[in-house]
């Protein structure tokens, strides 16, 4: 016999009240409608449950992706399985394009092998998350400094399940340590080489 069900909601008192009904046809060995059923259930606690766990799925969403640090999970392989929008500003890929790399594609060579070093000690349990600065390789070619922070998820099971990436950029930092450096070789070379005397007061 055909079973049909609803949902429709109930207002009482400004108030709103969901209700589940499931409405059964019986009938007679000649396919006559003899009588008809109908069972009314009171789901407003389970709508509302789910409605606030709809909301929070929402915000989460919200905040991974429009967030102004970037925030990536890696497979324990080290291929790309969700990135946010910041993370395609700092490496110059869109999403789809990364999807199609690892994390060993887009890492600095001088880089690359530390960094597997440090995955390898998170997956066998030696270490639960460690932070670096290093250097990804951006698609035009050039290459950006970024703060890593990495920690690895686990399944229920204990395996490894997925790393959970943090990514800041810091390329504007190291370029301003980088010319500080040059100026103080300059100054240091300038003392150096000089036939004059230099006297410094403090």
């Amino acid at each position: 016999n055909p079973i049909l069900t609803h949902v429709h909601r109930v207002y009482r008192s400004n108030n709103i009240y969901w209700h589940q009904w499931t409405n059964k046809g019986i009938f007679d060995s000649e396919g006559n409608l003899v009588e008809y059923q109908s069972f009314g259930e009171d789901i407003t606690q389970q709508k509302l449950l789910q409605d606030s766990l709809q909301k929070s799925e929402t915000e989460f969403r919200n905040a991974f992706e429009y967030s102004p640090i970037g925030i990536a999970l890696v497979s324990p392989e080290g291929k790309w399985l969700k990135v946010n929008r910041k993370v395609c500003e700092i490496v110059g890929y869109d999403k789809d394009e990364l999807m199609n790399l690892t994390f060993q594609d887009i890492t600095h060579p001088d880089d690359l092998e530390d960094d597997i070093n440090h995955v390898a000690r998170m997956l066998r349990g030696e270490i639960n998350n460690y932070l670096k600065e290093k250097r990804y390789l951006r698609k035009d070619g050039s290459f950006v400094w970024i703060n890593l922070n990495l920690s690895l998820v686990h399944k229920l099971s204990g395996k490894p399940d997925y790393f959970i990436s943090v990514v800041q950029d810091i390329q504007l930092r190291k370029q301003a340590e980088l010319m500080a450096k040059i100026e103080e070789q300059r100054y240091r070379a300038v003392v150096k080489t000089s036939i004059d005397g230099f006297l410094v007061i403090k």
